[in-house]
């Protein structure tokens, strides 16, 4: 179709300004929605250690220790760097993760060519996805390690292959994922030897020496936490599991179920273009989720759904292109001199809505007392001992002694089934039920209850006086605890 006054091909330097200061917004927008996760706090006490000059550790002093119970040791490096420069890990994170976007939105307009439809609406996708939106202000690693992916891709398409083996060797330092790129990367010119050569020598340096200080500090390069999860996997095809990961990976939101044949056209497509290594990666991603039948969390996913976003667009853009008549006037629209901007205030628009809709109840009726409560006890102070199944914010405000009933960060977990076992061969000062009722009623109902007291429920709802009716717990997990403190003699 021919237009009297076409736009331009290509977005302009002002429209590309404006959709990375509408991410930015969108970014700082839902950050009254969507809390820090829990498992954040167990990175944050990692690097609050390790900028304190205790190393890399959780715990120390423990007999146990050291214990690698962090699958991301790099980015905890990175977070301890602004700890020593005595900035809040919690906005610290939160503010590092936005730059990583930003530069994510480069890259991805540089993907696309700054094509005015493509680069535009992967913007606007990447913005406005609630879905991405909240693991980018949950202050955990994804963003820098989908940052380092795609930088590592862009690199070795234009042929920079050791800033592409150096990026994706450090991702492996930020999600073990990243093996499963370095194998992509590595595939892409198989009969090249020399472009393999100067991939592979940055990997390689990089490899070992990331091996070598694992195994030599830890005793084993692989995470504790990553060997808890996967000890506590028993079924060897957890179906529901299955359906999870591939809700997560391709349907990020009900609504949109409608345009997935878009997305799975979109892959097709991509799988023969220049976002080819990035679309098999995220792909492999969630084979590779499917396949162990780990339990996954929402931040597990944005590789994923960078490569979902990458795929819709993909697959409209093809759907434009067509000469059916009914797309005219979209086609029209959506390749005007406005939609850039309109598309911008759109996804602030729709954020903003989104944030007044669920605003977070976690920080201020859940953390802020938790951490008040700590403080006032002085639990480090006391070197108090607590025994709970989510250590993360609990154990980055009260920095007291964490029996790990997961077995994230404390390995003797592996020899009880249960956490009231735990309780009963260890008598903890303290101890964290997740309120869910089957954990309740099994600690109320074991002979050791009897040598502890209630203490406070801490949940996004409110407090309570008394200890909780079991029969009015939720049955499934959710950020609602309860405390218990043991008698004293």
């Amino acid at each position: 179709m021919s237009l009297e006054n076409p736009a331009p091909q290509h977005l302009s330097r002002f429209e590309v300004a404006a959709l990375l200061l509408a991410l930015v917004a969108c970014r700082l927008l839902v950050i009254a929605s969507f809390p820090i996760y829990d498992d954040a706090f167990i990175t944050y006490r990692y690097a609050a250690n390790l900028a304190q000059g205790l190393g890399l550790v959780y715990s120390p002093g423990m007999p146990w220790e050291p214990v690698l119970g962090t699958t991301t040791p790099g980015y905890a490096v990175v977070l301890s760097g602004f700890h020593a420069l005595g900035l809040n890990l919690t906005a610290a994170s939160r503010g590092f993760n936005l730059v990583c976007d930003l530069a994510t939105g480069l890259l991805l307009l540089n993907l696309f060519g700054r094509r005015r439809f493509a680069a535009t609406a992967a913007l606007f996708l990447f913005a406005a996805l609630p879905s991405m939106a909240r693991v980018s202000m949950g202050g955990m690693e994804s963003p820098l390690f989908l940052t380092m992916s795609l930088g590592s891709v862009m690199a070795y398409r234009s042929r920079r292959f050791a800033l592409a083996g150096t990026l994706a060797a450090l991702a492996c330092s930020v999600r073990p994922e990243g093996v499963l790129l370095v194998l992509v990367l590595a595939l892409q010119r198989p009969f090249e030897r020399r472009t393999l050569l100067r991939y592979l020598t940055p990997v390689a340096a990089i490899g070992v020496a990331h091996v070598a200080i694992l195994y030599t500090i830890y005793g084993s390069p692989i995470p504790q936490s990553v060997l808890a999860k996967a000890g506590n996997t028993t079924e060897k095809m957890p179906w529901h599991r299955m359906g999870q990961v591939l809700l997560h990976s391709f349907i990020p939101l009900w609504p949109l179920v409608v345009v997935l044949p878009l997305v799975l056209l979109g892959y097709v497509r991509g799988l023969r273009r220049p976002a080819s290594a990035f679309l098999t990666f995220s792909l492999l991603i969630v084979l590779g989720y499917l396949l162990s039948g780990v339990k996954t969390w929402g931040w597990y996913y944005y590789v994923p759904l960078m490569g979902w976003v990458m795929a819709l667009t993909l697959g409209t853009e093809w759907l434009l292109e067509r000469s059916w008549s009914p797309l005219v006037a979209a086609r029209t629209l959506l390749l005007s001199r406005l939609a850039p901007a309109l598309l911008a205030l759109l996804a602030v628009c729709s954020v903003t809505c989104f944030s007044r809709l669920y605003p977070d109840q976690i920080s201020g009726r859940v953390y802020g007392p938790l951490s008040a409560w700590a403080q006032t006890v002085g639990l480090e102070q006391q070197q108090a001992s607590i025994a709970a199944s989510d250590i993360g914010a609990i154990g980055y405000f009260s920095r007291a002694v964490i029996l790990d009933t997961e077995g994230l960060v404390w390995p003797p977990a592996a020899e009880f089934e249960h956490q009231v076992e735990v309780v009963a061969h260890e008598l903890p000062d303290y101890v964290l039920v997740t309120a869910t009722r089957e954990r309740v009623l099994r600690f109320v109902s074991a002979p050791v209850s009897d040598h502890y007291r209630f203490v406070r429920r801490f949940n996004a709802l409110d407090g309570e006086d008394g200890p909780p009716l079991t029969g009015l717990l939720p049955e499934s997990w959710t950020q609602d605890y309860v405390l218990y403190a043991r008698l004293k003699p």
